[in-house]
Formats: C-alpha cells, structure tokens, sequence
C-alpha cells in the first residue's frame, strides 16, 4: 500500500527540526526516500535514526487516516434492474406454408425474417410474405428497452402492519414507457394500497385470489382504465417462487410512466421486511395484427419472460416472523454480499455490520440510522436490520 506524501508545510517542518536545510528540502518526496533512510541510508549529519522511523511511523499514520477517510465518504448507489442480452434474429430454418381450397392448395414460400429498426431502442420489424401475396409488417417493441431503478423503504405501524413504500423511478435512458411492473412478496395479506398517492378500493384487487372471496364494500374501482392489479402464473418460471403482484398499465395510464417520470406503489402487510424479486417490462406488449398470425417461426425467435429487466428490492416475508433474533440476524448476514452488489451497503459499512451483527445485535441495530443519513445504507438494509428486533 503506497503512503501518502505530508503537505508541504508540514513536511517542511518536519525537515528542519531534522536539521536539514530548507534551501536543500524538495516540498514532496517519495515515501521510497524514507524507507531507505529508515532501512538504513545516511541524512544529513546530526539526524538520528530514532528521528527517523518516527517519521516514517508518523507518514504510516497519516496515510491510515487518510484511507479511513476515504472509506466513510463513500456513499450507495442503487444499481438498475439487471437486463439479459437478448436480440431478435431471423428464423434460418422455416416452413413453407399451405393455403387455398382442400384439393387446390398452394405451397409458397412465407420468407419470414427480423429486420432491426433500432437495436439500442429494442424496436424491430417482424416481416413475412402474407396468404395474399403482399407483405406483412408487425412492429415490436423489446421488453428490455427500459431503465429502472426500484426504491423501497418500510414503516412499521403501532397496529404491527408494515408499510412498504416503492419508487420506481423509469430512468430518462429508457427507450419505452413502463409497461408491467411486478413486486414479489411471502405472505397471503399483501395488499396493495395505493398508486401515485391515490388509494385503492376492493374492487382494483379483485384478480388476486386472496382478494376474491372478501365481501363487496360497495366502492367502484380507483383504477379503470388505467392500472391493472394482477398477478403472475406460478408457470411461469420466473415468478415461481412466493407470489407475484402485478401492476398493469393501460391506455390512459401510459403518459404517467414515460422515460423520466416516477411510479410510486404502497403495500400493507403484516409481515416483516426481507429480500423479495420485481421485475418490469417495456411497452407495448401487446402486437398490432394485421389480419392473418404470423408464421410460428417469428413467434419463436420472440424473447419470453427472461427478457423482461429484473432485480431485487425489499418486501413482505412472512417466514421471518417465526425465527428467533438469532435466525433473523443469519438471514441478513447471508445476504450482505448481495445487498453490497445491488449497491445497497457501501463495502466498509458491510465489513461493519457482518461483525457487529455476530457480536453485538444492539449495537448495530442503533447504528442504522445514522449510516442511513449518511448514505452508508439503503432503506431496504436499514429496514431489514431494524426488523430484526420488531
């Protein structure tokens, strides 16, 4: 680890109480020079040795100050959902198609292909010759083509129910509006509560199953024709595990999820914070027809559900509420690696935590606060800590 060289004046006076002439002094040198005095070589006359490792112990120190410094400054920074590499290419095996009358078919070649309108923007043309002879052209629009970054933050009301308030902030890089976004949770009470501020009533969840069977509160829907609350199949390999809420936009909603606008979403349960999935997925989805399906082939070389940009943020896990502090406290500490990689904790506040956390829960628990202020921590890891004694 190379030391860092003594300011000028400092070092300056330093020199002359050694006796050496400021005329001779250079303002800054290498800590090599020291090294070698330390080790050994001759300083002027009337320089002790004893002097001289006091000096390089005093640059040793000096330099561990200025490391340490260096180390609490730094702050988090949210990493974006993540995006997997998929691109659009045209089918190179395909069949011919059939059509006519029984008896009068005729066999003709549908030449099916992917043209890139825009690779950076996820914008393609999805092309084949049509049953009449004419060329069709359907636009598609990449799931991936979006940028988004997730914020969650919990509060805990004295009813015991948490709060879990998310931004999703759809970053101006993006090339497409906010088409879906889903939220993962562990626990059959999530309800979602409110969107852009404005509440929810029973009728906006009535999709969720767990919402279904509650009795009729008389109150019309907050979100026609602009949100749809879902959720994802359980076949679907990506959302397989806990359940997944889904928030759909529709037509009157699009102008309110464009590149550099803000989806705020409020879910209430009764369990407490821990890591949970989301994903989101760029618009449209849905394909404009043009009066005849297209050939399987195309179909094919669309991405599924890999493709839509995915990460992780903080919600309900019911499982947490059954472990003793001790449980609670390993479940965070086998997840510090990846809340440091989500750019959660800063890598000296990690160190921190995964030592006083096995040692002295309290303390870190104190702590939190104060490294959330100062940007050591995230919401989601301040939340997740102080759940650890509810």
């Amino acid at each position: 680890m190379a030391l860092r060289h003594l300011p000028d004046v400092l070092a300056l006076r330093t020199f002359e109480t050694m006796g050496w002439p400021r005329r001779a002094t250079p303002t800054r040198l290498p800590c090599s020079i020291f090294v070698g005095l330390a080790l050994g070589g001759q300083p002027q006359e009337g320089t002790s040795v004893r002097r001289l490792f006091l000096l390089v112990i005093a640059l040793i120190s000096l330099g561990g100050v200025g490391l340490w410094a260096t180390s609490t400054s730094q702050q988090i920074k949210r990493e974006p959902l993540q995006k997997a590499k998929t691109l659009l290419r045209s089918p190179e095996v395909y069949a011919k198609r059939r059509h006519g009358e029984p008896g009068k078919e005729v066999t003709y070649d549908p030449r099916p292909k992917v043209e890139v309108v825009d690779a950076k923007a996820g914008k393609y043309h999805l092309k084949w010759i049509g049953y009449d002879g004419k060329q069709k052209v359907i636009e598609y629009q990449h799931p991936g083509a979006i940028d988004i970054v997730v914020t969650g933050a919990v509060e805990k009301a004295s009813d015991g129910n948490y709060t879990y308030d998310y931004t999703v902030d759809i970053l101006p890089t993006s090339f497409a509006y906010l088409y879906s976004f889903q939220l993962q949770n562990y626990s059959d009470d999530t309800r979602p509560v409110e969107i852009n501020s404005r509440p929810t009533t029973l009728a906006d969840l009535r999709i969720l199953k767990n919402f279904r069977q509650i009795a009729d509160d008389g109150k019309a829907k907050n979100f026609e024709n602009t949100v749809l609350i879902g959720e994802m199949s359980r076949a679907i390999p990506q959302f397989k595990e806990g359940q997944w809420i889904a928030f759909g936009v529709l037509p009157d909603f699009q102008s309110s999820v464009v590149p550099g606008s803000r989806l705020r979403l409020k879910l209430v349960s009764k369990a407490p914070p821990g890591l949970v999935g989301c994903s989101a997925a760029a618009g449209p989805r849905t394909l404009q027809g043009v009066g005849e399906h297209m050939p399987t082939e195309l179909e094919e070389v669309m991405p599924g559900f890999e493709a839509w940009p995915s990460g992780y943020t903080v919600g309900p896990v019911g499982f947490l509420q059954s472990l003793s502090e001790s449980k609670r406290t390993s479940y965070i500490l086998d997840r510090m690696v990846e809340f440091e990689k989500l750019g959660w904790i800063t890598p000296s506040a990690r160190r921190w935590y995964e030592k006083t956390l096995r040692n002295d829960i309290s303390s870190a628990v104190q702590r939190t606060h104060k490294d959330f202020a100062s940007g050591q921590i995230s919401s989601e890891v301040l939340a997740m800590i102080q759940a650890i004694k509810p």
